[in-house]
């Protein structure tokens, strides 16, 4: 797995759902949370609102945990605080349910069908600026899939019928006076909590209890302000922070308990945490606020013109004032941290500066990673993106809001990043957000350079995946044009291999010349093993393939796959091993056309790639229907769909490709009956995208192989798995049966190393749906 994690959506399993990390233990909330596992069946629609640093995130963070069993649909999680265009919000909730979207079509649609047939949360978390585009998808959802139920975190209600406002209170503290019972209240074990993390030892005495009750009780119980104190203990006493807290909040008090009072308090907080820092210290956390989402030390040093070494120590001590949250190599800045720092980053006079550095840092990113696409780093590549979308977003959205009257040409350089980022959009699910981006900054500056030449072509791609095949030669014209008067070699090569592409799919015969024509610019602009070339000859081999020139689609075929295995790449090697199955099947070579696509499905078993999963699902239904096996043919088929929303388009049922399926769907039919093919093909969609590929390569499920004959899970184990499907954490397993963490964890790896299982989503699956029997065996 990449230092990344997550690499992007694809083929875990259709509906698992996906929960972000919990950056730090959860306190208390008991109450709160119940309310919500009682409240949520009935009310479609839970928003939890307060001021900022109460809590919301956490909260909804950790009620999501607790809401997976109600969900078979899955509880998805989706982060809304980077994004600065409501525009994008549905195509950001498309990305974060792992469906690639469609540049050109709406993504709601995709949305209402993939929500549609099971119980489902979604958790929309801080929607306060985006609160009219959130509504008004919350409203238009929760209208088409009466199975949904969203958890929505804002500092404001979205004001839909029928929606449930939970005002999430800060954590309960102490009375004045009170002595006993202490640790009992939410607010104090946090702050002992944090504290005994920021000095090794510390635990609530007879002697600082009162001390630390008081300091919470001058933070008004907010969970941020706590922690941020909490911190200190490192070189203050508890009683010094509590006097100083005094000193510094007295000037702000003018009434306790209300909105206002609290984020005065906060803002105390945060003031008194700031001159805390040393100048560097300082200069950094509002540096760093230019960052959505995490960022590394490179971009950090890059961004604030640090030199090597220079930075690392003072992101350390951040670090250790929780102004900064590590983890491995990237760090992030807390949500209302990060708004402070903007705030001092605007009265320095240099935010203009900073941000120009991070969008040159990220538009060198973009070009690095197409530099290193055709290869084998793609999926760490395409991991890395995915981490840095935020960041990307936010770039592109400054160069774009920039461009009038910019020293430099930040219109080109978007231009640029939006070109280069073109591998990323197309195979990351993010086609929707790529059309915004290039109609943009395409509007902006029609001045004929390479950039605006490349976003052309690139624009055509998209809209050939779309299927948009008129638009992607009208742009396909004016690319050529632009290239062809600056002389760029490069784009008219990759202009012609487009064309040649965009024939293929017509059936028309300009296919092969143009894709030799893409073959000559190609080998004119020194490219002669790279990736244009690759994507060229597997044209040129189609197009000979359809033909009948078998001989030379073979030729090509081999050709493309050494270039591929040489280069580590795995994607296009797996669109050369389908050509060869598919000229293999022309000869009536079954056995070798099957052996072919399932290698094909083999290639990168730990993340496979959509399109290469659908091509070979398609073929081999052909072939099973060839061998009369129709039973095969409509189980393919029906894991076929569901592998088809994952990859975001429909391009592989060109007419070139759909005459066979439909051939092969016919026969099947005709021998088995419609009621028949309709149970098998139900049987394909029950397996999903996770399950289909072992199918197809006749291997067994991993739940079939879970409910195999093998080494039984103990008592304990199956009590954790069931735990486990109740959606407790680690450290809630260890706690309720009074265990270590660390024996908790070891036990969930016997559970899913027996089960043959990669994650907690099919342990809870298992759970939930295993007859008893298995559970038990």
């Amino acid at each position: 797995m990449s230092r990344y994690g997550h690499v992007v959506s694809t083929f875990r399993s259709r509906r698992v759902g996906r929960l972000p990390a919990e950056w730090t233990s959860f306190v208390g909330r008991r109450r709160e949370l119940a309310d919500i596992k009682s409240l949520i069946p009935q009310h479609r629609l839970i928003t939890l609102t307060g001021v900022a640093g109460v809590g919301k995130t956490r909260l909804a963070r950790h009620a999501a945990d607790q809401l997976v069993r109600l969900a078979p649909g899955g509880v998805w999680w989706v982060e809304l605080d980077q994004l600065q265009d409501p525009q994008l919000v549905p195509a950001a909730v498309l990305q974060a349910i792992d469906q690639h979207d469609q540049p050109g079509s709406a993504p709601v649609p995709r949305l209402v069908e993939f929500l549609a047939d099971r119980p489902t949360v979604l958790v929309l978390d801080n929607c306060e600026h985006l609160v009219e585009a959130c509504a008004e998808l919350a409203g238009t959802l929760l209208r088409e899939v009466g199975s949904l139920r969203i958890l929505a975190t804002s500092r404001e209600a979205l004001r839909l019928p029928d929606e449930c406002v939970m005002s999430v209170e800060p954590l309960r503290v102490p009375a004045r006076g009170q002595h006993s019972g202490l640790s009992a209240y939410p607010a104090v074990a946090l702050f002992c909590q944090r504290a005994a993390a920021a000095v090794p030892g510390f635990t609530l005495t007879p002697d600082n209890e009162a001390t630390v009750a008081g300091i919470c009780r001058r933070l008004d119980g907010l969970p941020l302000a706590i922690e941020l104190a909490a911190v200190r203990l490192r070189a203050l006493s508890a009683e010094q922070i509590r006097q100083r807290l005094d000193d510094r909040l007295d000037l702000l008090a003018t009434g306790t308990g209300t909105a206002s009072s609290r984020q005065r308090t906060l803002r105390g907080a945060l003031d008194w945490s700031y001159e805390l820092c040393t100048g560097p210290e300082q200069r950094a956390w509002a540096q760093l606020s230019v960052f959505s989402g995490t960022f590394d030390l490179a971009a950090a040093e890059y961004v604030s013109g640090a030199g090597p070494g220079q930075l690392a120590a003072v992101l350390d001590g951040l670090v250790g004032k929780s102004i900064l949250v590590r983890a491995e190599d990237r760090y992030r800045l807390l949500r209302t941290v990060g708004r402070y720092g903007r705030e001092k980053l605007a009265g320095t006079g240099t935010e203009d500066r900073l941000r120009a550095r991070h969008a040159q840092w990220y538009a060198g990113l973009a070009r690095q990673a197409e530099r290193g696409w055709f290869g084998p780093d793609e999926l760490d590549w395409l991991a890395r993106l995915r981490a840095e979308h935020g960041n990307l977003r936010t770039a592109l959205e400054f160069l774009l809001a920039s461009a009038d009257g910019a020293a430099c040409d930040h219109g080109q350089a978007a231009l640029g990043m939006v070109g280069d980022l073109w591998f990323y959009w197309t195979n990351g699910g993010a086609g929707t957000e790529a059309q915004h981006w290039l109609t943009r900054a395409l509007a902006l500056d029609p001045s004929p350079t390479p950039a605006r030449a490349k976003a052309l072509w690139v624009a055509a791609y998209l809209a050939t995946i779309r299927y948009d095949l008129d638009a992607a030669w009208s742009l396909l014209d004016e690319a050529e044009e632009v290239a062809t008067r600056i002389g760029d070699a490069g784009a008219l090569a990759w202009t012609a291999a487009r064309r040649a592409i965009l024939a293929m799919l017509q059936e028309d015969p300009r296919a092969e010349p143009l894709a030799e024509e893409a073959l000559d610019r190609f080998a004119a602009a020194g490219e002669r093993e790279g990736l244009g070339v690759v994507l060229t000859l597997l044209v040129l081999g189609s197009t000979r393939l359809f033909a009948g020139d078998v001989d030379s689609a073979l030729r090509i075929g081999e050709r493309c796959r050494a270039i591929c295995a040489a280069s580590g790449d795995g994607t296009q090697q797996g669109i050369a091993l389908l050509l060869l199955a598919r000229a293999a099947s022309t000869r009536g070579e079954l056995t070798a056309a099957r052996g072919y696509a399932r290698d094909a499905l083999r290639l990168r078993p730990e993340q496979p790639a959509p399109n290469t999963v659908a091509l070979a699902l398609n073929m081999l239904g052909w072939f099973a229907g060839v061998a009369g096996d129709h039973e095969r043919v409509a189980v393919l088929y029906g894991g076929l769909d569901e592998v088809y929303p994952t990859f975001g388009t429909r391009i592989s049922r060109t007419p070139t490709m759909l005459r066979p399926h439909q051939e092969a769907v016919a026969a099947a039919r005709a021998a088995l009956g419609d009621a028949e093919y309709e149970r098998l093909y139900e049987r394909g969609v029950a397996l999903g995208p996770a399950e289909i590929v072992p199918y197809a390569l006749g291997e067994k499920s991993r739940r079939e192989r879970a409910t195999d004959t093998g080494p039984a899970l103990t008592a304990r184990e199956r009590q954790i798995a069931v735990l486990v499907a109740g959606g407790l954490s680690n450290r809630q397993i260890a706690s309720k049966l009074v265990i270590s963490q660390r024996t908790a964890e070891t036990h969930i790896e016997h559970v899913l190393r027996k089960l043959n299982f990669t994650s907690r989503a099919q342990i809870a699956a298992w759970a939930a749906t295993a007859p008893d029997g298995q559970r038990d065996r």
